[in-house]
Parts: C-alpha cells; sequence; structure tokens
C-alpha cells in the first residue's frame, strides 16, 4: 500500500518547481475543488513527515509555489481547512496501519528531494 492512496488525484502530476516535467498537466485542467483536496493531501502528507520522519522538514519556498500552482486563495480557507481535517483522520490511519518507518518511505518517494510526486516539498535538514 502506497501513500498515495489518500492522495487527491490531481497530485498524480509532478508539482513544483511547477511544472518541472514537461509532461505535467497545469492545475487548470482540474476543477478547483480538485485543486485544493490535493493542496489539503499535501499540506497534511508533509506536517506527518515532519513529525514522523527523521532529518526531513517542509520546503517554504515549495510549498508556496504550489499553493500558487494550484491557485489556493484566501476565500478557500473554510473548504481548506474542511478537507484538511478529513485527510488528517485518513493519513493519521494509514501511518498506524503501515507503521511509521513504511509510512515514512513512502512519503519520501512521493515529496522527497527526489519524490516522483510532488518533488521537493520535503527536503534534508
Amino acid at each position: 500500500m502506497r501513500v498515495a492512496i489518500i492522495l487527491a488525484p490531481l497530485l498524480v502530476i509532478t508539482a513544483p518547481s511547477v511544472a518541472q516535467d514537461a509532461g505535467a498537466p497545469a492545475p487548470g485542467k482540474f476543477t478547483h475543488a480538485d485543486q485544493i483536496a490535493a493542496y489539503a493531501s499535501a499540506v497534511v502528507g508533509v506536517a506527518h513527515a515532519e513529525k514522523t520522519c527523521p532529518g526531513y522538514r517542509r520546503s517554504p519556498a515549495t510549498m508556496t509555489a504550489l499553493r500558487a500552482w494550484m491557485d489556493i486563495r484566501v476565500g478557500d480557507k473554510s473548504e481548506l481547512a474542511r478537507q484538511t481535517a478529513e485527510v488528517e483522520q485518513k493519513m493519521s490511519a494509514q501511518i498506524a496501519t503501515l507503521g511509521a518507518a513504511s509510512w515514512c518511505t513512502s512519503i519520501l518517494g512521493l515529496f522527497g528531494p527526489e519524490g516522483t510526486l510532488a518533488r521537493g516539498l520535503l527536503e534534508a535538514r
């Protein structure tokens, strides 16, 4: 089982360094609700990784680029909070099921320095 099972479909793009891969679809090809859900998943995943995976922290610049790229706006605050709470419950259960070490391996494979989903959201300390 991989961490991606709880991530929104939009994050199957290779996000920031914001269209680092030529084949990544523009976020405009997705609904804004999909963009909010994907961003909420990334925020929760990165927050859990900071607490759970030794030696890694979020990259503020890459998180900011992801937020801008996905067009997350101030008016999205309540929906983002709702989505974040929903993802939080699912991800906590996933960590408990997989175990911290396995979950960290998966999340780093997605968001780490060489991540396949949103490269660079997590960086080595």
